[in-house]
Order: C-alpha cells, then sequence, then structure tokens
C-alpha cells in the first residue's frame, strides 16, 4: 500500500512537471516539438530544463498551500473549541501561516485547532512531506539531468571524423564501424550503460562463440548436454539470488 500511495503521488508530480514545461514553452514560444528543440541552443536548453523544474516546484508548493489554507478555514472557521474552552478562530493570514509552515514541515505547534482540523492535519503533514521528499529529489537530480542534456547535445551534433571512429570501432581496428559497434559506442557515450554492464555479456558470448567470434549450428555440440531438471535448478539459484 505505501509504494502504490508514493507511486500515484509521483504520478501527480510528474503532471506537474508537464503542465510546467508546456506552460513555459508557450511563454517561450518553444511550441515546435522535438525539432525546434534540436536546434536550440545548449545554454537556452539548460536554461528552460532549471525554469521547469522550478516553476514546478513552485507551483506545487503554491497550490498544495492554497489547498490547505482554504480547507483550514472551513474547519477552523471565527471560533475555535478546545477542550471544552472556545477561542477566536484563525484569520486568512494565520491559515496561510498554518499551511506554509506544515507544508515546509516546520511545524511549531503554535497555534490552536480543533479535533476535526487536528485529522486533517494528519493528512495534510502525508502529502506536505511527501512534497518536500519529491522537491528535494528534483533539486538533487537536476545536475545529473543537465549532465545529461550536455551529452545529448554534443552526440547530435557530432561527425563522421576521425576521432570518432577510432573511438567507436571494436577490436578488429579495421577503420569502420558496423551498426552494432556504433550501437555499443553510443549507449557508453549517452551514458545510458556503462562498460560493467557489457563486459559480462561478451564474455558470455565470446565463451559460448568459441575461436571464430560466431555464434552457430557447429558451437552446439561443444555446449554439454544437462538434464533438464538440472538447468531449471540453475535457473531457480540464478533467480533466487
Amino acid at each position: 500500500s505505501v509504494t502504490a500511495l508514493n507511486a500515484g503521488f509521483n504520478i501527480n508530480f510528474n503532471l506537474f512537471e508537464v503542465a510546467s514545461k508546456y506552460v513555459l514553452d508557450i511563454l517561450t514560444g518553444l511550441t515546435g516539438g522535438a525539432e525546434q528543440e534540436k536546434d536550440e541552443l545548449l545554454y537556452m536548453r539548460i536554461r528552460r530544463v532549471k525554469r521547469v523544474k522550478l516553476f514546478g516546484i513552485s507551483l506545487q508548493f503554491i497550490l498544495l498551500n492554497l489547498i490547505g489554507m482554504f480547507v483550514s478555514r472551513f474547519f477552523v472557521g471565527d471560533k475555535v473549541v478546545n477542550e471544552g474552552e472556545e477561542t477566536d478562530g484563525w484569520t486568512w493570514m494565520m491559515s496561510l501561516y498554518w499551511a506554509v509552515q506544515t507544508t515546509l514541515t516546520v511545524g511549531y505547534g503554535d497555534l490552536t485547532m480543533d479535533d476535526n482540523m487536528r485529522l486533517f492535519n494528519i493528512f495534510f503533514l502525508i502529502f506536505s512531506t511527501m512534497f518536500v521528499g519529491d522537491a528535494i529529489g528534483k533539486l538533487a537530480d537536476l545536475n545529473k539531468e543537465i549532465e545529461q542534456i550536455r551529452r545529448n547535445w554534443a552526440f547530435d551534433r557530432r561527425e563522421v571524423s576521425k576521432g570518432m571512429i577510432d573511438e567507436f570501432q571494436a577490436y578488429e581496428n579495421d577503420g569502420k564501424v558496423d551498426q552494432y559497434e556504433f550501437l555499443v559506442a553510443s549507449l557508453l557515450a549517452l551514458n545510458k550503460i556503462s562498460s560493467k554492464d557489457i563486459t559480462p555479456i561478451m564474455d558470455k558470448f565470446r565463451k559460448l562463440a568459441g575461436e571464430d567470434g560466431m555464434i552457430g549450428d557447429d558451437d552446439i555440440g561443444n555446449i554439454a548436454i544437462r538434464p533438464k531438471s538440472q538447468v531449471m535448478r540453475d535457473l531457480d539459484v540464478d533467480f533466487d539470488q
């Protein structure tokens, strides 16, 4: 249930980010889609990503505080009954003050509230904590996202050169790059995968392929055939690990 609740919150927060990007694209005139983004200067793209992040966080913060302010006014009103004693209720400014300090998870506890408001406060605190965690996570990931933007921008503008061939070709050093070499080298350059991901796969391929560097019918006889039950037991062990 906790995982499902967290996933639901993440979907809502991502919707805010998508809406923020759409609004900022309209305001900045960037409505041409992927083609227009491709022609965008690097510093402009980085600046736009920063604005989208900050605008989305600000929008979430404002809406969450408005909800807290209006709901608190509904529960508290002009009078507060606490333990049989009636005191003056909250003003709009006091409701805003409570919403902001609760959203920022400060919670001074200096305002008097009745039981209904305390019940609402439990749920509002959950939303507030999730918001703060999501905002901190987005800010922490911003540098990684900017670094990935730089990689993609440089990759999109890369042309064929002697340096690219030397960098992308495999062990043959034949001065040519086939589609598979280009694919693996591009994934590495874009930081989509790492050498740690590739090494065990290539080791497995070399073990199966043999000396000719290809897997074919001739390689079938080189593999010891084990009973099916033994194979299934090995698979079970791998999955358990």
